[in-house]
């Protein structure tokens, strides 16, 4: 899945709670799916969080695997060649907001797969 829709709701959500699109296309590129009543669910698990620290904090845009940097520019909207700046970026984030990322999770519609809504557990 390299591509996600938003319902109203959802964009509504993500305002609300300064949810960045970076870190829903990480959910979406890294998240593990759980089958719920009549959604699905995307988070990290507690590994999924420590491999995409290791990635972005530890790592240099030049390691990176070359799929991997080109599924998050295709969601993210970034050329290839921006991908060193993307990394950057998102290293930045995980460092001021990782916390947040590894408690965020996403409700999928099982039909469409747009995204119904976003939340961080408590």
């Amino acid at each position: 899945m390299l591509s996600y829709g938003f319902t109203g709701h959802a964009i509504r959500r993500l305002q609300q709670r300064g949810i960045p699109k970076e870190f829903i296309a990480l959910l979406w590129y890294f998240g593990r799916e759980e089958r719920c009543p009549q959604a699905l669910k995307l988070s990290l698990t507690a590994r999924d969080y420590r491999q995409l620290l290791r990635l972005f904090t530890q790592m240099p845009a030049e390691k990176i695997p070359s799929e991997l940097m080109q599924g998050l520019c295709l969601l993210l909207g970034y050329r290839l060649e921006e991908f060193p700046a993307l990394h950057h970026h998102i290293g930045r984030l995980l460092r001021q907001y990782g916390k947040k990322l590894s408690k965020l999770y996403l409700v999928l519609s099982p039909d469409n797969g747009a995204i119904i809504t976003a939340a961080y557990r408590s």
